[in-house]
């Protein structure tokens, strides 16, 4: 297990990198979200688990895994594992009509209950949000 700075840096990382364009996830998860009407959207990322009813299309499974697999090699890297977590979750936040997200948030619990979080906007930089 690696130190807490790390994975607050994994965590701030893995929120830049899934709102960004390079992870391939926008703009069919908005797509597929505007189509349900819900404004947020929860991934997974020690599990294949997206939060919404409607099954997804094909891009939108192959991003998401290629998501968690990002996010467990940015872990290794960073002198953690998968197993030292209890959760690992992003969730994309949009404003109405829109198929890109307005900011990323994401939550990383460990085995021993820590917490960490952070928020990244839209534009790369870190984003305050509201919590639900």
């Amino acid at each position: 297990m690696g130190s807490t700075k790390r994975l607050k840096s994994v965590v701030h990382n893995v929120a830049a990198h899934a709102i960004s364009g390079l992870s391939c996830v926008h703009p069919d998860l908005g797509t597929v979200r505007k189509a349900e009407g819900t404004e947020r959207v929860s991934v997974d990322l020690l599990q294949p688990k997206i939060s919404l009813t409607q099954p997804v299309c094909p891009e939108v499974d192959l991003s998401t895994s290629a998501l968690r697999r990002t996010f467990a090699s940015m872990l290794a890297s960073e002198s953690w594992e998968i197993g030292d977590l209890t959760s690992a979750v992003l969730t994309f936040i949009y404003r109405g009509q829109r198929t890109w997200p307005d900011a990323c948030y994401a939550r990383v619990e460990t085995n021993a209950g820590r917490v960490f979080e952070d928020a990244v906007g839209a534009d790369g930089q870190r984003a305050q949000i509201l919590r639900n």
